[in-house]
Parts: structure tokens; C-alpha cells; sequence
């Protein structure tokens, strides 16, 4: 939407009558705006059409005459009223109403004085003073201004019409018509022409998170989903909302287990366990594939839905692991996820030397493990130098299998 100002600097500029200042104002207006663009199009095509207009000679004498007839009309006077006010007793408050006035109409006329001086045109009354001024009363003065059309400080100059001129023109003798539609050629983009060729727009993917309920992990539009996440993502996370964190956290323990997933307990973490601490609870797994943790997720819908309304579990969300996941890794576990890395099918893993026995130990040791930590607040996360159950599951995890994606699993509150 064009402002007042910016419109009058177009009509300035349809005229020819710009400033140099103005002009570099009107060409970055237009540069910016394609209102104004399109009303320079307009102001343009009128003004055209305008100067293609037949012009009549005006009868001689007959500016004299106008003139004359506007000098003789006399000013209309409305009727006078009398007012009589009451006289009041008291003290009189005019004094105070008077200076009140006085200073309202200083700090107004400051301010508008301010405005008009920042407008387009406001050094043109100095032009102004240079064009001669003509007295309605004389008939035998030269064109020019009009004693009474002298504009006021900030306003733009009005053109000087020569009286001659308006002689030439005559009325339109029929309805206005529209110029003809131009035919345009075929793939002709419509558009004012006044910007730069712009670069193309270039096309971004971005992975939104999977959005559910826990008790609809185990429908199959939801597993193609969470597979597809699991497989293209080099780690997992899973927020799992319950409004008793304590029986979530239980829920989740019960369907690792019929899943076939061993899940250790740190040792701090299971003694808040016990005193029934509402705390926010994280599940870490490195050895589980897609169909595992499908698997899991799947026991987790059917353990809810047999809750009833009772459910321990609320809302899910599924998302790819990033910094934030791997920074709070490192603070439980005391080494680094390296989620970066990725297994791929084919490939060896490191060879490391060992003896029978500690290869029959790696072999005796469950496949699908886990290790349940105290996530939040972080003041009470257990450190990783201390917990035996941390020290164990980072002895056992050996190098990862093909296929297999680290998962973060994390029970938190909701309202």
C-alpha cells in the first residue's frame, strides 16, 4: 500500500517536475514497490491520453471576464449568534486555559513543521518566490500565479497554466473508450518489467518427526513409517509422554522383556525407583535393528491399549538423534555415541585380539541389550565413572552389526 507521500512524488514524476533528491527516491521506490510501478503505468497512460485530447481556442477576453466575475463575488457571512455566558463566581481559570493553549499550539506547529520539512518538495516555496504574481483584479497582467494559489510551505508547486492554453480544449463529444488489449505473445510472462532477473529457488528436504499415539505404534502405517526413519537415520530418538513417568518407564520395561530386549538398571536409578521419584528416565540401545525395536514398540501399543484409561503412555514422537542427543550421550555413558557412523552390510568390522575365554564371555552375553539411566534433571544424572551397570553394558557392546541403529528412548512427563 502506497503512502500519500509516495503517491504525490509519482504525480511529481509523471509531471517532470523531480528534484534531483526526488529523483533517486522516485528510482528506489520503484526498485522496491510494484504498487508503484503500477501506478506509474496508469498516471502515464492517462497523461497521454490526456495531452492526445483536441485542444479549442478560447474566445478572446474571456479569462478577463472569469477573473473579474471572481473578484466581484462577494464572501459568504453566516448569520451572527450571541452567546451570553453566566458570570460565575470564584476564582477564573482563564489564565491557566490560556497558557495551556498557548504551549499545545507551540509544541503543534513544531511538529508539523517537522513533518512538511521531511515531505518531498518542501524547498520548493523557494522556487516559488521567483514566478511573478497576478491580481485577480487586473485584466492586463501576464499570465502567471494567482495571488491566492500560492501553496503553503511543504506543498508541491502548482503548474502554471497559461489562459491561452485552456481556449484549445474542448469537451469530449462521446463516452470515454478503453484502449485495445495488446496481444501478447504465447509464454509472455505479465509483470511490470522494473526488477532484476532473480535466481532460481532452490529446493530443500526436510525431515519432520513422526507424530503419534503409543497405542498406535504397532499399526502397519505407522511401522513403514518408523522403519523408513530407523534405516535412513544413523540414531533414533523416541519421546514417550506419560502423566506417571514411573509407571511409563515400568510399562516400557515389561515390553522390552516380552520383546526379547535385557534392559540393566543403573544403581541410582533403580533406588529412585523404588522411593517412587517422578523423574524423566532415558533407555539407551545400540544393538537392536529396525524389526527389533518394531518389535518393542509393538508390545509398548499393546501394553497401553490393555490399560484402558489407565494407559501409562499419552502421546509419541519419533525423530532422528542430532547434537543434542549425542552431547547428553556422552554425559551418561562417558564416551561418544559417534552417531555419525554406519554400520553397512559387507563390511568387516575391526579385528581386535582376544583370548577363548573372553570371546566366550562376548558370545554368552545378550544380544539386545540396554541401559536404563536417569535423563533429567541433568544435576541427578548418575556419573558414568560410578555406576557398575554403565561400566558392564560399555564392556559388552563390542562393535556394531550391520543393520543395527542406536535408539534413545525417553520417558517424560505431560500435563
Amino acid at each position: 500500500m502506497l503512502t500519500e507521500l509516495q503517491r504525490e512524488l509519482i504525480s511529481l514524476a509523471v509531471g517532470g517536475r523531480l528534484l534531483p533528491a526526488e529523483e533517486v527516491a522516485f528510482r528506489a521506490l520503484l526498485a522496491e514497490s510494484c504498487d508503484a510501478v503500477a501506478l506509474l503505468q496508469t498516471l502515464q497512460s492517462q497523461a497521454a491520453r490526456l495531452h492526445a485530447l483536441p485542444r479549442a481556442a478560447l474566445p478572446a477576453g474571456r479569462s478577463a471576464t472569469i477573473l473579474r466575475a471572481i473578484a466581484k463575488t462577494p464572501a459568504p457571512v453566516g448569520p451572527s449568534v450571541t452567546v451570553r455566558v453566566p458570570a460565575r463566581s470564584g476564582r477564573s481559570w482563564l489564565p491557566y486555559a490560556v497558557a495551556a493553549s498557548t504551549l499545545l499550539a507551540v509544541t503543534g506547529g513544531s511538529f508539523w513543521a517537522a513533518q512538511q520539512s521531511a515531505r518531498p518538495g518542501a524547498n520548493r516555496p523557494a522556487e516559488l518566490a521567483k514566478l511573478p504574481v497576478v491580481n485577480p483584479q487586473d485584466p492586463a497582467a501576464k499570465p502567471g500565479l494567482i495571488a491566492t494559489d500560492v501553496p503553503e510551505p511543504g506543498l508541491p508547486a502548482p503548474r502554471v497554466v497559461n489562459p491561452a492554453e485552456l481556449a484549445r480544449v474542448e469537451p469530449p463529444s462521446g463516452p470515454e473508450l478503453a484502449p485495445e488489449p495488446r496481444v501478447r505473445p504465447a509464454g509472455e510472462i505479465v509483470g511490470s518489467g522494473a526488477f532484476q532477473q532473480r535466481p532460481n529457488l532452490a529446493t530443500l528436504d526436510i525431515r519432520l518427526p513422526i507424530l503419534t499415539t503409543a497405542s498406535k505404534l504397532d499399526q502397519p502405517e505407522v511401522r513403514t513409517l518408523t522403519a523408513a526413519e530407523v534405516n535412513s537415520s544413523p540414531a533414533v530418538r523416541l519421546d514417550l509422554f506419560s502423566r506417571d513417568t514411573l509407571r511409563g518407564i515400568q510399562a516400557l520395561q515389561t515390553a522390552a522383556t516380552t520383546a526379547g530386549v535385557t534392559v540393566a538398571v543403573d544403581g541410582l536409578t533403580a533406588e529412585r525407583m523404588k522411593k517412587n521419584q517422578a523423574l524423566v528416565w532415558a533407555v539407551y540401545a545400540e544393538s537392536l535393528t529396525a524389526d527389533d525395536l518394531a518389535k518393542w514398540l509393538d508390545q509398548v501399543a499393546v501394553v497401553n491399549r490393555e490399560a484402558g484409561k489407565d494407559a501409562p503412555f499419552g502421546a509419541a514422537h519419533l525423530t532422528t538423534a542430532a547434537g543434542p542427543e549425542s552431547r547428553d550421550l556422552r554425559d551418561l555413558l562417558g564416551v561418544e555415541p559417534n552417531f555419525s557412523k554406519r554400520i553397512v552390510a559387507g563390511v568387516p568390522n575391526s579385528v581386535k585380539a582376544s583370548t577363548a575365554d573372553q570371546v566366550a564371555q562376548a558370545m554368552s552375553k545378550p544380544v539386545k541389550a540396554a541401559i536404563l539411566l536417569t535423563y533429567a534433571p541433568a544435576n541427578a544424572r548418575t556419573p558414568a565413572t560410578m555406576s557398575a551397570e554403565v561400566k558392564s553394558f560399555l564392556t559388552g557392546r563390542g562393535d556394531r552389526k550391520p543393520g543395527t541403529t542406536p535408539v534413545l528412548i525417553v520417558v517424560r512427563p505431560t500435563s
